[in-house]
């Protein structure tokens, strides 16, 4: 599993992943540019990134992301966030899975950063369950401040995908809680 080059050291609970025909909401923490690439590497199944519109600029990912038709989020209106929640709706309804990061952007220190609500309301509109993904190393193999790789070989890299945890019979809150418990389990403090 080489991403750019790199190859996670070790992915656990592949077994967690939900069937094809089961759409969910993927979650996980962010805290590095390899976290895209090394989730759309472990993950099987087919789904939709919920992605900053800013990236849309970007060589190579704004191309990949608007030809995709990935969810791109004005985070700065209220319109926009409304307009990708609707979107992000929609695609779990159809059937896609969606991937989002709660914490809503990359931590600049690799430490978790508190969640937004957006994601997991999300979840509960398309009654479909959360897959909490860990991912440990990235920071320490490419931190937000470094222009290339720091560790190009990526063995420290590790993902972990948890079980599902179901949305029936829960506030967003316990849910936001539950998902932020199992990311945490698996990254390096």
């Amino acid at each position: 599993m080489a991403v750019g080059g790199c190859a996670p050291g070790v992915v656990r609970g592949l077994n967690n992943v939900p069937s094809k025909d089961q759409p969910a909401l993927y979650v996980s923490n962010h805290a590095s540019w390899f976290d895209i690439p090394l989730v759309a590497q472990v993950i099987p199944n087919d789904f939709k990134f919920v992605a900053a519109a800013e990236l849309a600029s970007l060589p190579l990912v704004g191309q990949q992301l608007t030809d995709g038709k990935h969810v791109l989020i004005d985070r700065n209106t209220r319109r926009g966030q409304l307009k990708s929640f609707k979107e992000s709706v929609a695609y779990l309804k159809r059937g896609w899975s969606i991937f989002a990061f709660p914490e809503g952007t990359r931590s600049r220190n690799g430490k978790m950063i508190p969640f937004k609500g957006g994601v997991f309301a999300m979840a509960v509109k398309a009654n479909v369950p959360i897959v909490p993904i860990s991912i440990s190393g990235a920071f320490e193999t490419y931190p937000s401040s470094a222009i290339l790789p720091l560790l190009p070989n990526g063995e420290n890299l590790k993902v972990t995908v948890h079980p599902p945890i179901s949305v029936d019979g829960k506030t967003e809150d316990e849910i936001a809680e539950l998902t932020r418990t199992a990311i945490a389990s698996a990254v390096d403090p």
